[in-house]
């Protein structure tokens, strides 16, 4: 490929600048690295759960990975070379390399997965298939051949297993089964089920000190320790004797023991434990144990899931109610400390591994001194510039990628290194260097689909959205046009690719934001012709809704009715026959789920909006063959979202993400006649509802407060965003997944994220 040496010139200049910039805030790391991986379960991307990876002695996130969706629960290898997020929801876990934290492969359990570990020489993973929600559980444990990724034995334990832990010879596997208060003991190796010990009601964490002679079990007692029954047990863990038990506050969940078992904190989650985090000094006698309170601490709601660092002086338990992430001192009794810059607020586990940088970064310098032009070396550059970041060197990051656009140009290599330099760039606030970069990996990835058909994509689809979504932004900023170029570029090229026709809606958006109407409709033209060619019906919903959205027709636009006379809260919707509403009652209007949708009495809706001096009005009519609300667990709801941010009526100049000014009210329908319609709104948000259910469905309407609104009032000609979704759950059977029905919002699956700019347009 031919290659502009002018621009290359210029290239190296601002990557020199760069250096220079970095330089100023770099963190170099020699030595062993520990990291630390947080899922967050909560808030999912595209269906997928983000993974923080943190530094935790620079205390600094290092990056966001995107994993299996729901993953809950993760786990490092003995070996140090991979790291699992294991799934409930999925069944599966995702495995990713330590070293590069890259996606490596998936892990089919066919199972939930409540705790996970591997054997000493990490050919086996045992998973504890549980639930601590109280119901999806097996009462088994799945041995998961790591090679192959797949099951090779299923073993039967006691009722609901929640927790498991391993000698470290391997020999013996121990499971606590919460629901019938007993700990299974395994023989692994001879797949033998040896005896069952019992110390304590509903236990839930296990932990074996170093030497393996003693099991340490966290007991939550009857109702979460609100009948009684909390406290710590330790057993003899060959004969299974009791050799003692610690007093505890109610409910305790995890343990953490210091490497020579004399230092050890439990934490305990919920409101009734005003000191939630105990500190117990051990002493261990050839007459027997003896223990002793030292402190006690005060921490939030949702500690669980603790697990101590490496260093074994360090016991870090995530809130997953109020959010964080704890930093315990095991060493100062007390002292509790805050880890801070994840990407969301609430984690649900962690683990650790340490990376030993300067051996690894030596090992990839040989593999490229071998053979510099081998598939391998061109890996180990890649690898060499993930070990640079997990470092915090973010010069030797720039210097490895520009090595690798100078050593293999006109390749998928130099793309992709082009796009993770825009990124740095990017992250760095370097905003000129990162469009440049940008500009030209995307470029480079048109000249290469340009010559044929690459095989295996150089980067993902996620990446290339990126990029050209922050090129657009960045091309107002810096009062600089990029896109018809792209346009041109790409529109020759005849192949058919998923990411083109998100590619040339970004190209659109983009040019209009501009101004340059003309270009922009050639992109969004462009964006429906090569959809025709994919027939992908997801990609063409989530697209059309776009292209409508960004045209503002007719059909994504609702008029809000202006009441005169006064709502009453009845259900009774007669007012409402003269106002415009959204029906949802086609195939097409099933964001997910489609096949599992028979006809419009299976599921559909009739929603209306009205407002007056002080009160927005949102009514509506539900048909559903079948309310299904349980105990415990997901049923039925229906969600209204209200985007009252500046700009938020209009595509172009609305966020995508959902944040503050996003008011999300959840309706959860009575599954009988005259039951109770219950409300859940964001903080400080009440609204007022009534309605009427019956056999087939239920009527509501919904008033709420244009105080609530962020100060927002309405206004001739003013609009706003608004969503609407309907999650149906026919029954709690794992066959039976649900289905979602809404106005726009696109979703790939049930636990995806639903963006703010994909919302309908409110117009007054």
């Amino acid at each position: 490929m031919k290659k502009n040496t002018k621009l290359n010139r210029l290239c190296e200049v601002a990557a020199l600048c760069m250096l220079l910039l970095f330089s100023s805030f770099g963190i170099v790391h020699a030595g062993v690295i520990y990291k630390m991986y947080a899922t967050h379960p909560f808030d999912t991307e595209g269906g997928k759960s983000p993974v923080s990876v943190y530094d935790f002695g620079a205390k600094r996130l290092i990056s966001t990975l995107q994993t299996v969706p729901g993953a809950t629960l993760a786990r490092v290898t003995p070996d140090g070379k991979e790291v699992w997020f294991f799934s409930p929801v999925d069944k599966s876990a995702g495995v990713f390399s330590v070293s590069t934290d890259a996606p490596v492969g998936k892990a089919y359990l066919d199972a939930p997965a409540c705790d996970a570990v591997f054997d000493p020489d990490s050919a086996i993973c045992y998973v504890a298939c549980g639930s601590n929600e109280g119901d999806g559980g097996l009462n088994v444990v799945k041995f998961i051949d790591t090679d192959r990724r797949v099951a090779a034995y299923t073993m039967g334990v006691g009722k609901n297993p929640v927790a498991i832990a391993i000698r470290d010879d391997g020999s013996r596997l121990y499971v606590a089964n919460k629901d019938d208060n007993s700990i299974s003991v395994i023989d692994p190796r001879k797949y033998a089920l040896l005896r069952t010990m019992y110390a304590g009601v509903s236990p839930h964490d296990l932990v074996l000190t170093a030497d393996n002679r003693y099991l340490f079990v966290a007991n939550r007692g009857v109702d979460a320790g609100a009948k009684g029954g909390s406290c710590i047990t330790i057993l003899d863990a060959e004969s299974g004797k009791v050799m003692y038990v610690v007093e505890t506050g109610n409910g305790p969940t995890s343990i953490g023991l210091s490497p020579d078992g004399k230092r050890m904190v439990v934490s305990h989650p919920g409101s009734s434990n005003r000191e939630n985090l105990w500190f117990y000094d051990i002493n261990y006698q050839d007459s027997g144990i003896s223990v002793a309170t030292v402190a006690k601490a005060t921490a939030g709601n949702g500690i669980e899931f603790g697990t101590v660092d490496p260093t074994g002086k360090h016991f870090v338990v995530p809130d997953q109610i109020d959010g964080g992430v704890l930093d315990v001192d095991m060493v100062q009794p007390g002292s509790v400390s805050m880890l801070t810059g994840f990407p969301t607020e609430r984690s649900f586990t962690t683990a650790f591994a340490s990376v030993d940088y300067d051996r690894q970064i030596a090992a990839r310098d040989s593999v490229i001194a071998r053979d510099p032009a081998s598939p391998e070396a061109v890996k180990a550059y890649f690898e060499k510039a993930s070990l640079h970041n997990t470092a915090g060197n973010r010069n030797e990051v720039v210097a490895t990628l520009n090595d690798v656009i100078a050593s293999y140009p006109g390749s998928a290599a130099e793309m992709k290194a082009l796009f993770s330099l825009g990124s740095l760039c990017y992250d760095g606030l370097l905003f000129a260097n990162a469009a440049d970069y940008y500009n030209r990996g995307l470029i480079a990835y048109g000249e290469l689909l340009a010559v044929g058909d690459p095989g295996e994509k150089p980067v993902s689809s996620d990446v290339l959205t990126e990029a050209s979504e922050r090129l657009g932004d960045l091309s107002l900023k810096l009062d600089t046009d990029y896109f018809v170029n792209l346009y041109k570029l790409y529109g020759n090229i005849p192949v058919k690719h998923p990411e083109f026709p998100g590619l040339f809606f970004t190209f659109g958006v983009a040019l209009q934001k501009k101004g340059n109407t003309k270009y922009a409709m050639k992109c969004f033209e462009e964006t429906e012709n090569r959809l025709i060619e994919l027939m992908d019906d997801q990609l063409y919903q989530e697209m059309k809704i776009k292209l409508a959205l960004v045209r503002r027709t007719s059909d994504v636009v609702l008029r809000a009715t202006k009441i005169k006379d006064a709502v009453v809260l009845d259900g009774e919707l007669g007012e409402w026959s003269k106002s415009e509403g959204i029906l949802l009652d086609r195939r097409d209007n099933v964001i997910v789920n489609q096949l599992r949708w028979f006809d419009p009495s299976d599921l559909s809706g009739e929603f209306h909006v009205g407002y007056d001096q002080f009160n927005l009005y949102v009514a509506g009519r539900v048909v559903d063959d079948r309310i299904f609300r349980p105990d415990r667990g997901a049923g039925d709801y229906l969600t209204i979202y209200l985007d009252v941010r500046e700009g938020s009526g209009n595509y172009l100049t609305r966020s995508k993400a959902i944040g503050e000014g996003v008011i999300s009210i959840r309706i959860v329908p009575p599954s009988k006649a005259g039951g109770q319609f219950l409300l859940k709104s964001d903080a400080g948000v009440e609204p007022l509802i009534g309605g009427k259910s019956s056999v087939g469905g239920y009527n509501f309407e919904l008033k709420i407060p244009l105080a609530y609104l962020k100060g927002f009032s309405p206004g001739k000609g003013q609009s706003i965003g608004l969503g609407i979704e309907l999650f149906d759950i026919d029954s709690a059977a794992e066959n039976d997944p649900p289905k979602i029905m809404g106005w726009l919002m696109p979703t790939k699956s049930s636990h995806g994220t639903r963006f703010s700019e994909m919302f309908g347009i409110l117009e007054f």
